[in-house]
């Protein structure tokens, strides 16, 4: 599953809708509601990803679930709370979470290196953008390289948009050795815009890349209600069909 946890949004003191401190809880149900191995979460603060993966392993016993993260920028987190806390520069970024299990499935974080960052805090106007990998082992000893990332829609241009989501899925196939991929993320455009980020998606598809989630419908009703979530499996692995991980249609 694939989930922008909406860590970023509504980043504002005493303000409960976007996601605070004491939402970890929820972002963990709402893994294990979807009886998933692998969730790719976008807009995460590294200070919750402790209490989401003792959430994780309290739901589910036998899980052994692991988190890797991936910070983007530092960012000041405003609470919710009574008093407005503001917790200073605190990383930002993405994750990956993987459940383990009775030993069905084991997994690697890939080294990327630099070629992590997309684009770093301050290049042509980007707050930071960068994206994480596992390789997992499945039980029949196949490899699967998983990635994630979380792509500008402002404050750069439209090319280096266009950049970021290229990169998110050259550099999987980089570091991914010849095998299988799944990408996945919040590429903020629509696979059908005609601009270079919605060619950028397309080229995915072009290149023998599967969309998983074709049918699902808008994920975000920032921007017209379009489909700017993203599940990409490689053309050796076949896609099941995709469910909403929030109710039957995007709410905030």
């Amino acid at each position: 599953m694939t989930l922008n946890v909406g860590g970023g949004w509504k980043n504002e003191r005493r303000n409960s809708e976007g996601m605070d401190p004491g939402d970890a809880d929820e972002v963990a149900q709402r893994i294990i509601n979807q009886d998933v191995d692998v969730a790719t979460l976008q807009e995460v603060w590294d200070m919750d990803l402790d209490q989401i993966q003792d959430s994780l392993n309290e739901l589910d016993p036998e899980g052994n679930w692991d988190i890797e993260f991936q910070s983007a920028s530092h960012k000041v987190r405003a609470d919710d709370n009574w008093a407005g806390t503001l917790h200073l520069d605190q990383p930002f970024g993405n994750a990956i979470a993987v459940r383990q299990g009775d030993g069905d499935l084991a997994y690697q974080r890939v080294d990327l290196g630099d070629d992590a960052k997309l684009d770093e805090p301050g290049d042509d106007g980007s707050d930071g953008r960068a994206m994480i990998m596992v390789a997992v082992t499945t039980s029949s000893g196949a490899t699967v390289n998983v990635s994630t990332a979380h792509t500008d829609y402002e404050g750069v241009s439209e090319e280096a948009q266009a950049d970021q989501i290229e990169d998110l899925r050259e550099t999987t196939e980089e570091y991914g050795g010849g095998d299988s991929s799944i990408i996945t993320g919040d590429l903020n455009h629509a696979l059908t815009d005609d601009t270079p980020q919605g060619e950028a998606l397309q080229d995915y598809v072009d290149d023998g890349y599967t969309d998983a989630g074709a049918d699902v419908g808008a994920t975000s009703d920032f921007g017209y209600d379009r489909r700017i979530d993203y599940i990409f499996t490689s053309e050796e692995l076949t896609a099941g069909d995709a469910d909403r991980v929030q109710g039957d249609s995007p709410e905030p």
